[in-house]
C-alpha cells in the first residue's frame, strides 16, 4: 500500500517495523515504511492481512493470499502437474519399442569383415572406451567372442558436448523407406497455433534387434562389439523409425523420423493430441529426452523453421552465416576475365 492511502485511511493503525526485504520486478530492494495487519473485505468477506506501506507506490497491489482469502479469484482446476510428473516412466532412461527390427540382406550380398581395427586418437581413446561401457552398461552392444562374416570398422566423432559419437560403417546393410519432405510436413501445420515438441532419448537406441541380425553388425576396436540395438549408422535406419513413429497415427502430430511435433488450432485440442501420443509412445515402451522437449509454445523451431500461429519463416540461426557475408569485391567483369585465362 501506498503512504498516501495509509494516511487516507478513518483510522490510521500503527506501523510496526520489519526485517523482511521486498525487491521490484528489477530486484532492487522498495523502500518499505512499515507493516501492519488490516481487515480487507470483499463482497461479504473479510480477512487481516499483512500489508506493507511503501514510499513512491504508484497503485496499490493486492497479493495472493488476500485474493485466495477473499475468494476474487477462483482455482478451478488446481495446480497443472507437470507433464515430465504425469509420466514418470516416459522421461526416464532409454525406452524399449516393442516390435524388433530384422535387417534384409539383398540376395546377392556378399559379406564383409575387416581383421584390423582403425586408429583410434590417444587423445580420444579414453573418451572411446568409457562411451563403448556405456553403450555395454546400457544393453546397446555386447561383446562378440564368436567368429562371424560381418564385421565393420569403427570410427571416432568429437560431439560438441566434449563426448564421442562412436559411428560404424554399415553400408551393406540396406532398406528403403521414403521420408515425408519438409514442405509436406509444415504444409500440415496450417491453422496451428499451439505447439508441443518431442524428441526419442537417444531413438534408434530403443528399437531391438532381432537376434539373427545383431552379428551382422559386428564392428572391430580394442575388441569385437555387435549392437542389441538398432545403431544410427545403417541407411535404413531413420527410415525405418519413421515408419514406425508414423505408424502411431494420431490427427495434428508431425513425425520427421525422431522428432514429434504436436500441434492444435486450440489449447484444448492440442493437449488431446498430446495426452494421446504421450500415451502411445509409452504403451510401446519408448521414453523421451526431457531436456530436448518443449510443451505449449506459441513459437518454436521445427526442421530448421520458425512456426506460429502467423505461418512458417526460416530460422534465423541457420540463415545468419548467409545474412552475415561480406559482399563480393570482385566485379563481374573481372570474374569473366579470370574465368577465360
Amino acid at each position: 500500500m501506498s503512504v498516501s492511502a495509509w494516511k487516507s485511511l478513518v483510522q490510521i493503525p500503527k506501523l510496526h517495523t520489519t526485517k523482511r526485504v521486498l525487491g521490484g520486478p528489477d530486484s532492487k530492494p522498495l523502500s518499505v515504511v512499515g507493516v501492519a495487519l488490516l481487515p480487507l473485505s470483499f463482497k461479504g468477506k473479510t480477512c487481516n492481512q499483512r500489508v506493507y506501506i511503501l514510499e513512491n507506490l504508484k497503485n496499490n497491489l493486492l497479493g495472493l493470499p488476500a485474493i485466495q482469502a477473499l475468494e476474487i479469484l477462483k482455482q478451478v482446476d488446481g495446480i497443472e502437474v507437470p507433464i515430465t510428473e504425469q509420466y514418470p516412466k516416459l522421461f526416464s532412461g532409454l525406452g524399449t519399442f516393442s516390435q524388433e527390427y530384422t535387417i534384409k540382406l539383398k540376395e546377392d550380398s556378399v559379406s564383409h569383415a575387416i581383421y584390423t581395427p582403425r586408429k583410434v586418437p590417444l587423445a580420444l581413446r579414453d573418451k572411446v572406451k568409457q562411451e563403448l561401457q556405456e553403450m555395454e552398461r546400457l544393453g546397446v552392444i555386447s561383446p562378440v567372442t564368436e567368429p562371424t562374416p560381418w564385421c565393420a570398422g569403427m570410427v571416432v566423432v568429437p560431439k560438441q558436448s566434449g563426448k564421442v559419437r562412436i559411428c560404424v560403417d554399415l553400408k551393406p546393410l540396406n532398406e528403403s523407406h521414403p521420408l515425408p519432405t519438409v514442405d509436406t510436413t509444415l504444409a500440415k501445420l496450417s491453422g496451428a497455433k499451439i505447439f508441443s515438441k518431442l524428441d526419442h532419448n537417444s531413438g534408434f537406441w530403443q528399437v531391438p534387434l532381432s537376434r539373427e541380425s545383431r552379428l551382422l553388425t559386428t564392428f572391430l576396436t580394442w575388441g569385437r562389439f555387435a549392437f542389441n540395438k538398432l545403431p544410427f549408422d545403417i541407411s535404413s535406419a531413420p527410415e525405418y523409425f519413421q515408419r514406425t513413429m508414423t505408424d502411431l497415427g494420431i490427427d495434428g502430430v508431425e513425425v520427421h523420423i525422431d522428432d514429434i511435433l504436436v500441434h492444435g488450432p486450440t489449447r484444448e485440442v492440442h493437449d488431446q493430441r498430446l495426452k494421446r501420443v504421450l500415451q502411445k509412445i509409452e504403451k510401446e515402451g519408448l521414453t523421451i529426452n526431457p531436456a530436448k522437449c518443449h510443451f505449449h509454445r506459441s513459437r518454436i523451431n521445427f526442421l530448421g523453421h520458425v512456426v506460429d500461429s502467423n505461418g512458417i519463416a526460416p530460422d534465423p540461426a541457420k540463415t545468419e552465416a548467409v545474412q552475415k557475408m561480406s559482399p563480393p569485391t570482385q566485379s563481374f567483369d573481372d570474374f569473366l576475365a579470370w574465368s577465360t585465362i
